[in-house]
């Protein structure tokens, strides 16, 4: 029997008890009684956990699940955070619990915010994964059934076997709970953890290169100028007009004029090399005699 299905019969079963309470003839009842009795047989062996589908999570069949949807990926452990659609019905057919059309219900396993077979069915399933979970009170609600009216939850019933359509959309292991592989928040932090390093690795093998780019121009530098800061040979094979060589630096021509200037000898000879010849104009102003003479 398909979900849709039980729930039709489910809700004949609603109606024909509703029949049979305000019916008065002792015949009528009767056969309501058995039509009531036929759907809920129908709907039993529609509800069977029994075939090979269903694993028994707890191996006493107190809680036993039937996977619908494979999911992929690693298994959440007890304190993580799981995030999960939930439909939990009762017995007859009607929803307690439900969060289909709002965000998924966020709680930690073991911390006891749900049934604990809800938490055992959740510990066997994987990311994506949907399945149908059945749940006997021992590991539902117990004798007590659950009276706590909380939002979107009403009242289940003492001693009542529970369903749970149950789709695991996430779920965060608390760090130190699995192993490194079986983490999922852990296999996350180790591959950012070498992303990073292969970018810093990347970095540095680019300076090095850099570095060993700008080494090689340098080397072609000193090939060029065997003596760094010295002038280019053909600068310094470059003959001046007054037959010396061209390119003494300007500190050498100031160390030539310092000495000329300290030496006596030089100065007196750098004197009279630097007399001035006279024009035509003072020679003959020169050779013409005074009036006072």
């Amino acid at each position: 029997v398909s979900e849709a299905e039980a729930k039709k019969l489910r809700k004949q079963v609603r109606d024909l008890k509703r029949k049979r309470k305000v019916a008065t003839d002792s015949g009528e009842k009767a056969e309501l009684k058995r039509q009531i009795a036929e759907i809920e047989a129908m709907m039993g062996a529609g509800d069977s956990t029994d075939g090979p589908e269903w694993a028994d999570v707890t191996s006493d069949g107190g809680v036993k699940i039937k996977v619908i949807k494979e999911g992929k990926g690693f298994k959440p452990g007890k304190h993580a955070t799981v995030e999960a659609h939930l439909i939990g019905t009762r017995g007859d057919g009607r929803e307690f619990f439900s969060t289909q059309g709002t965000y998924p219900f966020s709680f930690i396993l073991g911390d006891k915010q749900v049934c604990k077979g809800l938490e055992l069915a959740l510990m066997k399933m994987s990311v994506g994964e949907a399945a149908e979970v059945v749940i006997k009170p021992a590991y539902g609600f117990g004798d007590d059934g659950l009276h706590r009216v909380e939002e979107g939850m009403s009242v289940v019933p003492p001693k009542e076997t529970i369903k749970y359509a149950v789709s695991l959309e996430h779920f965060k292991s608390r760090p130190g709970t699995l192993p490194p592989d079986q983490d999922p928040e852990a296999r996350r932090l180790l591959a950012l953890r070498k992303e990073r390093e292969e970018a810093k690795n990347k970095n540095l093998q680019e300076e090095v290169e850099e570095a060993a780019d700008d080494i090689n121009a340098l080397k072609l530098k000193q090939e060029d100028y065997p003596t760094l800061g010295s002038p280019p040979k053909a600068v310094q094979s470059i003959p001046s007009p007054s037959g010396g060589v061209r390119g003494r630096s300007e500190s050498e021509r100031r160390k030539s004029h310092h000495k000329r200037s300290m030496s006596p000898q030089l100065h007196r000879e750098t004197d009279k090399d630097l007399v001035r010849p006279m024009t035509p104009l003072e020679l003959d102003a020169e050779d013409t005699p005074s009036k006072d003479s």
